[in-house]
């Protein structure tokens, strides 16, 4: 009995060990700001609905890091998330439940070999794969991608079947905690 407390204690030590090399091997993080400026978004519900040019439901499904460069050395990064959609609340021909886009954001870590830039929106959480969200979308024909409206303020987290607010505008702050079903149903009236 004694020996084998003495194997698995062993192979709990070797354990914590190759952890701990993995975590030493990692490559250092050096984190920096986005300075974005959104435009302010409408006042009221409805001016958020027709100036957006997809209303959609979706759950993100993966995530990836696209870097850019200037051409002189100096990277930012942009973070493309796959929005698998549940529901289309208004939007642009092609979109279909079932489908996913694709939504860009600025923001997002850049490998330089020997250490990874990321860049992050203090005002702007991002998303978590996994996880729902009701978002005001607007199609940037350079990138032939979707972008959020009005940043924070065209995004919405769906949790336990209420809307938590990723903005802080006055309609952003008035829809939080909303039932997802009643801000869905006033998104739909004619």
């Amino acid at each position: 009995m004694n020996a084998n407390l003495t194997c698995c204690s062993l192979a709990v030590v070797v354990q914590v060990l190759a952890a701990a090399g993995t975590l030493a091997a990692q490559k250092p993080v050096i984190t920096g700001q986005v300075i974005s400026e959104y435009e302010p978004s409408p006042e009221t519900l409805d001016g958020l609905l027709h100036s957006a040019d997809a209303v959609v439901r979706g759950t993100v499904t993966a995530m990836r890091n696209t870097p850019q460069t200037d051409g002189q050395g100096h990277f930012a990064a942009k973070t493309e998330y796959t929005l698998t959609l549940t529901e289309i609340v208004n939007g642009r021909v092609g979109l279909a439940q079932g489908t996913s886009v694709t939504v860009v954001r600025e923001g997002g870590d850049v490998d330089l070999g020997d250490k990874i830039s990321r860049s992050v929106d203090p005002a702007f959480a991002p998303f978590q794969i996994g996880e729902q969200y009701i978002l005001f979308l607007h199609w940037n024909g350079y990138l032939s991608k979707y972008q959020v409206n009005w940043g924070p303020d065209g995004a919405f987290h769906v949790s336990a079947g209420l809307v938590e607010t990723m903005g802080r505008a006055p309609l952003s702050r008035q829809l939080h905690g909303q039932r997802v079903a009643a801000l869905l149903a006033a998104l739909k009236k004619p």
